[in-house]
């Protein structure tokens, strides 16, 4: 057995690559500085002995032999792999390409196999094809529809819950435009974003979720949720696109607003039917005007007397007045009870508490109490549904009322307020007996109540109409020991209104 030339030596142990030179027995002439790098053995020790029994895992020991036979007798070079045991027990997996050196008259005298360590790379690429298998796996099984495309918009694949939410099979969306999953309004411009964005490279909708409109095959569109995300494959850019169908979502909402107005028309109509005594009694004032004033009329219009039709006139003008004042009340008690939608626009909240207070305080005749108004001037504008902040300022209003009822002072003050972190506020406080400790943390849950014949509903329809609007209904004790009942509308709910 010779070794190479010092020259070649050098070369070799310089090299990042496995080499190791071999006699036609196996036994190892050559073991490079990568080797003993590799392995932990040292040339030293491995020098003279056969590869196979010190070196090759078990396993492939019989394969490397096969392949050693082949290129001794003359096929080469070839390419094989085979797991090497290092000294510390560690297996590796090396790929070699081998070839072999003959003398002058053509008898292979040395086998030259270089390899490269591939473990890490094997490793990495079992981990890669796992983690997408269980991508895959995920994927498929979620309630979303995934969706990748490329810079041009090109469907690249898709999942399960795609073809079930669009009605396309995976062959008809692969290979074609996202566009075909959009209303027309949507898919003329989307091509045009994806080329502003990759001339740009400002996000528009990358990073974050945004309500759309998206289209199934038979032409019908449904309201979703889209989230994209990018990454780059290859140099590419593949943009992937997850889509939640809003369709059960909006529908129980809509169901949730109509037993919402449903449940919010009843108790105004409850709340009628407790004020319909006071009511008729407020009716009754400018009704009994109204026809003493007609009679006049006909007693100075049938007699001889001076000035009569003069008089008349002016009795008239009366009967005008006391007819519009039932009107009014009329009037303010019919959109009370309104049925309808809710329906959120820009509105005068002074506005509200005034016409609220009208219907509150029909047939109130309590000359004890003391009332103080303190409406803010120059109060922003609110974005609400007229009808149900009335709804819930009425039924305050009358708490506090039947709260004092038995009070010696009675005292109430209503008030609206700009406060500094710009929220409006609406105040309404009484000088009742306050809040029973027993009920206090349950004052706003359903059929919670202290009255005798109450439902114990108001208040939290009251606070459920307040949250839906963005704000908020708490009840406090101020220092005067006073129970306050506190409304918090955010300015920026205008926004709800656009």
């Amino acid at each position: 057995m010779t070794k190479p030339p010092h020259t070649l030596n050098v070369i070799l142990d310089v090299l990042d690559a496995l080499v190791v030179l071999m006699d036609r027995d196996g036994r190892i002439l050559r073991f490079n500085h990568a080797c003993e790098r590799r392995t932990g053995y040292s040339e030293d020790e491995v020098t003279g002995r056969a590869i196979w029994d010190l070196l090759i895992a078990e396993h492939d020991r019989e394969q490397v032999q096969r392949v050693f036979m082949s290129l001794v007798v003359g096929n080469f070079p070839n390419h094989n792999k085979n797991t090497w045991v290092t000294k510390s027990g560690e297996e590796r997996l090396i790929a070699w390409s081998n070839t072999v050196v003959a003398d002058k008259n053509g008898a292979i005298t040395t086998i030259i196999g270089t390899g490269i360590d591939i473990t890490d790379d094997v490793q990495t690429q079992r981990k890669l094809v796992q983690e997408r298998a269980r991508l895959q796996a995920v994927g498929e099984t979620s309630l979303d529809a995934i969706i990748s495309i490329d810079q041009a918009g090109i469907i690249k694949e898709v999942n399960e819950t795609t073809a079930d939410m669009f009605g396309h099979t995976k062959a008809e969306m692969i290979g074609h435009n996202v566009k075909i999953l959009m209303p027309a309004a949507y898919a003329e411009s989307h091509d045009e974003h994806l080329r502003r964005y990759q001339k740009t490279g400002v996000r528009h909708i990358i990073g974050s979720t945004r309500q759309i409109t998206a289209r199934r095959k038979d032409g019908t569109v449904f309201p979703a949720v889209l989230a994209v995300g990018e990454a780059s494959l290859g140099g590419e850019k593949i943009f992937t696109g997850f889509i939640r169908d809003m369709t059960a979502v909006r529908d129980a909402e809509a169901r949730s607003r109509a037993l919402q107005d449903e449940l919010n028309h009843a108790m105004r109509l409850s709340e009628m039917g407790e004020m319909v005594a006071t009511i008729t009694h407020e009716l009754n004032q400018p009704l009994s005007a109204i026809s003493n004033y007609i009679h006049a009329c006909e007693k100075l219009l049938e007699g001889d007397v001076p000035n009569g039709p003069a008089r008349a006139r002016e009795l008239l003008s009366l009967v005008t007045a006391q007819a519009e004042r039932a009107d009014g009340v009329i009037k303010n008690i019919r959109e009370f009870l309104t049925r309808g939608e809710t329906h959120l626009q820009m509105e005068d909240l002074n506005g509200i508490i005034s016409s609220a207070m009208q219907l509150a305080f029909f047939g109130t005749d309590d000359e004890e109490m003391a009332l103080h108004v303190l409406l803010a001037r120059d109060l922003p504008k609110v974005c609400v549904d007229r009808i149900q902040m009335q709804q819930v300022a009425v039924n305050l209003v009358r708490n506090a009322l039947e709260a004092m009822k038995n009070t010696d002072k009675r005292q109430l003050t209503i008030e609206t307020r700009l406060s500094d972190d710009d929220v409006v506020e609406i105040n309404i406080t009484d000088t009742g007996p306050g809040i029973a400790p027993e009920i206090r943390d349950r004052l706003f849950q359903p059929f919670v109540t202290t009255k005798r014949q109450g439902m114990g509903l108001g208040l939290s329809i009251c606070k459920s109409i307040v949250e839906l609007h963005g704000g908020a209904l708490n009840a406090i004790t101020n220092d005067r020991g006073e129970t306050v009942f506190r409304i918090r509308l955010p300015l920026n709910a205008t926004e709800m209104a656009s």
